[in-house]
C-alpha cells in the first residue's frame, strides 16, 4: 500500500513483509519486558518510496522491481499518486507479449527457479518459521513432509492474515502457541523443472501467489519460483525493450 500526506504525496510504501519485520521486532522487545506503544504505519513503513511515471516503459518498472526486490511501485504523476503496478500486473502484460513466447520458447522452470529452497515442516511453531523467513530475506517456504513431498506453503500474507493487528498490542501469543500447519496453504499448485517458463508466469498471474514450489518426477521439492525469479531471468533479454509503454 502506498502511503501518502495530507498534500497527497507519496511519502512511503507499506507491505506484508515490512508489517511482519515490524511484528517481529514488537515481539522481541515484549520478550525483553519492554512495553510497546501503540504501532503506527510510519513505524513500519519503507522509505523513501521507489515510484515510477506512467509514461515510463514496462520495462523500467520490471527492472527496478527485480533489482530491488519490491513487489510494487506507485505510480506518480506531478508529485501526486495515480496508481499502483504490482507484480501480477507486470507478469500479466509481459505474458500477453508476443516477445515472451519467443524468449521462453526452449527455457525451462529448472533455469528459472531457485534450488534446494528453505522449507517448513507442518508441525513445526509458527514463530519458528517466521524467523527463518526473516533471517533469509524469503517471503515463501514450501512446507514439506519427511520424504520432501510439499503439502502446503506459508507466506508473509498467510503470516499476516493468521496474526493480525492484536500482536501490536502486545496481547496476541498466536505466533507462539500456532503450528504452520494451522495457518498454510494446502495443495498449492505444483511446477515440474521441464515444463515452459510460461506455464510459471501463467499460473503466477492466474492464481494471484507470488511463488510456487518445484517438485520432480517423484513429487519430491526439488526448487521453488518466484516472480523475481522471472524478473531475474528475463531483464536481460529484448522483452524489457518490447513490453508495451
Amino acid at each position: 500500500m502506498p502511503v501518502v500526506q495530507a498534500n497527497g504525496v507519496v511519502c512511503g510504501v507499506l507491505s506484508h513483509r515490512d508489517v511482519l519485520e515490524r511484528m517481529a521486532m514488537v515481539a522481541d522487545a515484549q520478550s525483553l519486558g519492554h512495553t510497546s506503544a501503540r504501532q503506527l504505519v510510519s513505524h513500519a513503513m519503507r522509505v523513501p518510496a521507489v515510484t515510477i511515471s506512467p509514461d515510463d516503459p514496462v520495462g523500467a518498472a520490471a527492472r527496478v522491481m527485480a533489482d530491488r526486490k519490491l513487489g510494487c511501485l506507485p505510480v506518480v504523476e506531478d508529485g501526486a499518486l495515480v496508481g499502483i503496478v504490482t507484480t501480477i500486473d507486470l507478469l500479466a502484460e509481459l505474458g500477453m507479449s508476443e516477445a515472451i513466447r519467443e524468449v521462453t520458447a526452449s527455457p525451462r522452470v529448472a533455469d528459472v527457479m531457485t534450488r534446494d529452497p528453505a522449507t517448513a515442516t507442518r508441525d513445526e511453531p509458527l514463530a519458528r518459521a517466521i524467523e527463518r523467513m526473516l533471517e533469509l530475506g524469503v517471503r515463501h517456504l514450501p512446507v514439506v513432509d519427511a520424504n520432501l513431498h510439499v503439502v502446503g506453503i506459508v507466506s508473509d500474507r498467510d503470516v499476516r492474515t493468521a496474526i493480525g493487528d492484536p500482536c501490536f498490542h502486545g496481547d496476541d501469543p498466536r505466533s507462539e502457541t500456532r503450528d504452520v500447519g494451522q495457518i498454510m496453504t494446502l495443495s498449492p499448485f505444483l511446477l515440474h523443472p521441464e515444463e515452459p517458463i510460461t506455464k510459471a508466469v501463467g499460473r503466477l498471474v492466474d492464481e494471484r501467489v507470488g511463488a510456487l514450489p518445484v517438485v520432480d518426477a517423484k513429487s519430491r521439492l526439488v526448487g521453488i519460483v518466484s516472480y523475481l525469479d522471472v524478473l531475474r531471468f528475463l531483464r536481460g533479454s529484448r522483452i524489457w525493450g518490447e513490453a508495451r509503454t
